[in-house]
């Protein structure tokens, strides 16, 4: 069936109250997908059950597996700048600095999302 004579045979909507920056945050997730407008994007998921923030059970699940590798290759990358015989200049300790501000947001991520989860 095409898009145009599907289109033709939606004749119902919804209508959801948000708040500005909420349709925009949704505007963004919609363009990120591919999706051809917020209201596609809005069927998949709520015609696929996908309603949470990783979209589904399996992303949930490989999100702190992700996390766990990041932290661990930063870690790795924060060794090899500190062997490093220009260590002491100014970019690469600015850089060794972020590599260790990311690796304590995963960890207070990952801390607060445990919270979050135990509190439910």
């Amino acid at each position: 069936m095409s898009d145009e004579i599907r289109r033709s045979l939606k004749r119902e909507h919804i209508k959801v109250w948000c708040t500005a920056e909420e349709k925009e945050n949704i505007k963004g997730r919609a363009e990120v997908t591919g999706a051809k407008s917020v209201s596609e994007f809005l069927l998949m998921l709520g015609l696929n059950g996908l309603t949470d923030d990783y979209g589904s059970a399996r992303e949930k699940a490989e999100g702190p597996l992700l996390n766990a590798r990041v932290y661990g290759r930063l870690f790795g990358m924060i060794e090899a700048l500190e062997q490093r015989p220009d260590a002491e200049i100014t970019l690469v300790k600015d850089a060794i600095e972020l590599i260790h501000e990311v690796r304590r947001d995963i960890a207070i991520n990952r801390l607060r999302n445990g919270f979050e989860r135990d509190l439910n």
